[in-house]
C-alpha cells in the first residue's frame, strides 16, 4: 500500500498484477478527501437546478444538498474514479487496453474505496528469432501447366450450343440445388452454371452430372476432404435445367491480339505470359506458406499470453468479415454468430499474439518504414487506377493498415534475413503440414 499526490488529495492506491495481461486497483479516499470534490459538483449543479421561490442559479447549495445531495454525489464518484485513474495510469506509463471495468464502489462513513480491473499488454522478453528453420516450398511452372492454363482461356471465349445430353467434359451445365431437409422436404432452390472440365469441381458431382439429360435429377452428397464445409456431408437435391456444349476458341494471333485488347499480338507471346503469371501465382503461394511458418515458430516458441481486449477485437472483425463474405447467400454459412465466434477465437488469439511479436521485433531491431518501402506499392496502385503518384502517396499513408501491411513484411523479410531455409517441393512440404 502506498500514497501518492493526487490534484491535492491524498490517495491510496494497492495494485494488483492477476495474470499476465490483468491488473487490479484499489484507490481509497477519506471523507475529508472528498467534501472539496463534492462541494465542486454542488456548485457546478446550482446554475442548473430551478425552485420555487429562488431566482434562477439562486438555490442554496444545502436545499441543494437536501433535493438531490446522493444523485449528485453517486455522479462525482464516477467522474472521481475516471479522473483518478486516467491520471494514475498517466503517471506510472501504463498502457491500458479496452474499457476498464469498475468491480466495486464500496462507501461508508470513512470514504471511498474503488476497485478498478483492467488490462495491460503483457511484459515480452522474445526468444531468439534469428536463426529460425524455415522449409521454402519451390515449384517451377511446367509445359502441361501452361497448356492447361491455355485451354481455360480458350474455354473462356469458346462459343455455346444448346445440347440434349452431358457427353463430355466440355459442356456447361445449369442446374438447380436444393437442400433436402430433415423432414424430407426442399430448401429454396440455388441455381448454378457448372463447367464440368473445371478442374476445381468435385470429382463426385461431375460423376453425377456426365450422360445426364435436361429435366435428369439426383441425390448428391458431397463427402469430399475439400468440399466445402459449408454443404459437406449434407443430402440436396439436384436437377439439370440446361444443358450447353463448348467449342473452345482456337489459339491464333488473331484470337490472342483480340482477348489482350492489342496488348500482345502472338500467341507465342500469350504463352509467355501465362507462364510468368503462373510462376508468379506460384512465387506468392510460397511467400505464404514461408510467412504462415514463421508467425508459428516465433508465436509458438515465445508463449506470449494474449489480451482479451485485443482478441475480442480482432474477433468482432473477422466474425464481420465472414458474415459479409456470405451476404448475399447468408443460408450457406448456416452457423450462428456465437458457433462462428468459438471457431474463430483460435485464429484470433494467434492474430493477436503475432502483433505482439511483431512489434516486440519492430521495438527491438528499430524497424522503421522509409520512403523506398512504400513508393513502389504506391506507384504501382496509382497506375492501376491512373492516379497521380503523390496524391496517391497522400491517400494511402493516411491508412493505417496500408503501413502497417507494408511494415509487417519487413518484419518478416528482416526474420528470413537471418533464417536457416530449406528448399523443398511443395508435396513434401504438404506432407510435412500434414
Amino acid at each position: 500500500m502506498n500514497k501518492n499526490r493526487n490534484k491535492g488529495k491524498v490517495l491510496e492506491k494497492e495494485i494488483k498484477q492477476l495474470d499476465e495481461c490483468t491488473r487490479e486497483l484499489t484507490i481509497t479516499l477519506t471523507t475529508d478527501e472528498l467534501q472539496p470534490h463534492y462541494e465542486k459538483a454542488y456548485k457546478a449543479m446550482q446554475p442548473k437546478v430551478k425552485q420555487t421561490g429562488f431566482r434562477n442559479g439562486r438555490v442554496p447549495i444545502a436545499m441543494i444538498k437536501k433535493m438531490y445531495g446522493p444523485g449528485i454525489e453517486a455522479d462525482a464518484d464516477q467522474d472521481l474514479v475516471n479522473d483518478v485513474f486516467r491520471n494514475y495510469t498517466q503517471e506510472e506509463n501504463i498502457q491500458v487496453l479496452g474499457t476498464p471495468t469498475l468491480k466495486d464502489i464500496a462507501k461508508d462513513e470513512n470514504g471511498i474505496k474503488y476497485v478498478i480491473e483492467f488490462e495491460t499488454l503483457p511484459k515480452i522478453t522474445l526468444k531468439d528469432y534469428k536463426g529460425v528453420t524455415i522449409d521454402e516450398p519451390i515449384h517451377a511452372v511446367t509445359d502441361q501447366e501452361v497448356q492447361e492454363e491455355l485451354e481455360y482461356i480458350l474455354a473462356q471465349n469458346g462459343e455455346l450450343d444448346e445440347a440434349e445430353q452431358v457427353t463430355d467434359e466440355h459442356h456447361v451445365i445449369k442446374v438447380e440445388m436444393s437442400e433436402i431437409l430433415e423432414d424430407g422436404e426442399l430448401s429454396e432452390p440455388n441455381e448454378t452454371d457448372v463447367y464440368l472440365a473445371d478442374k476445381n469441381i468435385l470429382p463426385e458431382l461431375k460423376d453425377n452430372i456426365l450422360n445426364t439429360k435436361v429435366g435428369d435429377s439426383f441425390d448428391y452428397t458431397p463427402t469430399a476432404a475439400d468440399a466445402n464445409p459449408t454443404i459437406k456431408d449434407k443430402n440436396f437435391k439436384v436437377t439439370i435445367t440446361k444443358i450447353q456444349k463448348l467449342t473452345p476458341a482456337e489459339l491464333t494471333d488473331e484470337f490472342v491480339e483480340r482477348v489482350t485488347g492489342g496488348r500482345i499480338t502472338k500467341a507465342d507471346e500469350l504463352k509467355d505470359e501465362v507462364n510468368f503469371n503462373l510462376q508468379d501465382e506460384w512465387d506468392r503461394k510460397s511467400r505464404e506458406l514461408v510467412e504462415n511458418q514463421i508467425v508459428a515458430s516465433l508465436v509458438d516458441s515465445n508463449q506470449i499470453p494474449a489480451p482479451e481486449q485485443l482478441v475480442n477485437q480482432v474477433l468482432t472483425q473477422m466474425v464481420q468479415d465472414v458474415k459479409q463474405r456470405y451476404e448475399k447467400s447468408p443460408e450457406q454459412l448456416n452457423m450462428a454468430d456465437d458457433e462462428l465466434e468459438t471457431q474463430l477465437r483460435p485464429n484470433a488469439e494467434r492474430s493477436v499474439k503475432w502483433e505482439l511479436v511483431r512489434n516486440q521485433i519492430i521495438e527491438n531491431e528499430s524497424i522503421e518504414l522509409e520512403d523506398y518501402d512504400i513508393d513502389p506499392i504506391v506507384e504501382k496502385e496509382a497506375k492501376r487506377y491512373g492516379q497521380d503518384v503523390e496524391q496517391m502517396k497522400k491517400i494511402l499513408v493516411q491508412n493505417p493498415n496500408f503501413l502497417t501491411k507494408i511494415l509487417s513484411k519487413k518484419v518478416i523479410d528482416f526474420v528470413l534475413d537471418f533464417a536457416i531455409i530449406n528448399e523443398v517441393d511443395f508435396e513434401t512440404h504438404e506432407r510435412i503440414e500434414d
